[in-house]
């Protein structure tokens, strides 16, 4: 699949992948936005797409189908529409810089800022 040149700068790298077994894809996330998906089925299925326009940092991949990023200035909640199969933001937490913590199995989402320990719980 050829990416047009004039929506990737050189700035632009892999931050992070996850392979998704309720999606059965290989997702590869990119810092300006991008994403790219990969089917594990022997169909060579690809598929690229710009979720956002601001640039991404540190991610975790929640339940296999729902994402968390730490843009510059805020935090981004990423899932997958059921209908168009793509995806969008649901909720942004505007003005919040910090460090996400998530460890697989946990039912909770740390977020910790200067000044405070955030504590947030995903619905399935």
């Amino acid at each position: 699949m050829e990416i047009k040149e004039k929506l990737c700068t050189n700035r632009n790298f892999p931050v992070k992948s996850f392979y998704s077994p309720v999606l059965k894809k290989c997702l590869t996330f990119y810092r300006q936005g991008y994403c790219f998906m990969v089917s594990s089925k022997r169909t060579n299925e690809t598929q690229i797409e710009k979720i956002t326009d601001v640039d991404l940092g540190n991610m975790y991949l929640l339940y296999d189908q729902a994402l968390i990023v730490r843009s510059s200035s805020s935090i981004l909640f990423f899932k997958i529409d059921e209908e168009t199969r793509k995806w969008t933001k649901y909720c942004e937490k505007k003005d919040m810089r910090g460090q996400i913590y998530f460890i697989r199995g946990n039912v909770r989402i740390q977020i910790i800022t200067d000044e405070k320990i955030y504590f947030f719980l995903i619905d399935k």
